[in-house]
């Protein structure tokens, strides 16, 4: 056989035995760092959103961290923006927004947006913040300063609280 043909047999051996997402063999027993998988929580996407509707604004909030069980280290919101009357571009979404717990705990300053789309009219994207403790969390307050002059607040009580954040 030529050293051609080893060599594209190795390749095929390689791909068909390893994770396409990692390239770890099957068998791989993984790491002690390794995080778990998730699993869904049984809460659906419209049960964890929030929205709300004024100056010609619409602005909807989902606590994704609500969607499934497994360890996270930060918060996570999935926002929208829209409109056809006001520029969006305007709002620095990380800048504006503080989240509150009811033990009395606030976030703000290290807030990242991983933007979606981006246009005057119609922005979307994900809200991170690090995950502030929890437990005995009645409820959490999601607050965008001055979107068109209003603030928007969005609240989760505890049952949405309670998926596997530290």
């Amino acid at each position: 056989m030529q050293p051609r043909a080893f060599a594209w047999i190795a390749v095929l051996l390689v791909a068909c035995n390893s994770d396409p997402d990692t390239g770890a063999s099957p068998d791989a027993t993984p790491g002690a760092d390794a995080m778990p998988a998730c699993t869904q929580s049984g809460v659906t996407e419209a049960e964890a959103t929030r929205a709300t509707d004024a100056a010609a604004v619409t602005v909807s909030a989902t606590l994704r961290n609500a969607l499934e069980h497994c360890a996270k280290s930060e918060l996570a919101f999935g926002l929208v923006f829209d409109t056809h009357s006001f520029d969006l571009l305007g709002i620095d979404i990380a800048a504006s927004a503080r989240i509150e717990t009811s033990p009395g705990g606030e976030l703000g300053g290290d807030l990242t947006w991983s933007p979606g789309s981006e246009s005057s009219h119609h922005r979307d994207g994900v809200l991170t913040a690090p995950a502030p403790a929890l437990d005995g969390a009645e409820w959490l307050r999601l607050t965008v300063a001055d979107v068109a002059g209003v603030d928007r607040v969005f609240e989760w009580d505890a049952t949405f609280l309670a998926h596997d954040l530290p």
